[in-house]
């Protein structure tokens, strides 16, 4: 897949949708408002922008997310794995990492940049980690 996006419209309720098998999303994703994405127990990665004005929900797995970066809207929720999700870059706002609304960290590791390669001077903007790394690129 190259860019996905969730979205439930009008009406009520929370439209699911749910992997069945590991999966790599070429491009971005965004996780509309009324709209519930989640990774089951698969390997996802996104190599693009994740965007999440509902809710991204990757806790029934222990396995590794990977993303180029992460924005969570005031609406939105990142349920995480509770192994490893790794940032592997920022957005074009200069942040690998937004939160303005509900992240749960599931006891899980959030790993920042992989120290191979640059990320640029990137920002967080998060209140509080399980556990965080922040690796630096050799310059």
């Amino acid at each position: 897949m190259h860019n996905v996006t969730t979205s439930r419209g009008a009406g009520s309720g929370t439209h699911i949708d749910k992997l069945a098998t590991n999966c790599t999303i070429t491009g971005d994703l965004t996780v509309g408002a009324n709209s519930k994405f989640s990774s089951g127990t698969r390997v996802f990665t996104v190599n693009g922008h994740v965007e999440v004005s509902g809710e991204l929900d990757c806790d029934d797995s222990d396995k590794p997310m990977t993303f180029k970066s992460i924005q969570i809207e005031s609406t939105g929720t990142y349920n995480a794995t509770s192994g490893t999700t790794t940032l592997t870059g920022e957005h074009t706002s200069g942040f690998v990492w937004y939160n303005l609304g509900t992240f749960n960290d599931t006891d899980g590791t959030v790993t920042i940049g992989d120290g191979s390669t640059s990320i640029g001077t990137t920002h967080i903007r998060e209140n509080r980690f399980h556990h965080l790394i922040i690796n630096r690129d050799a310059s």
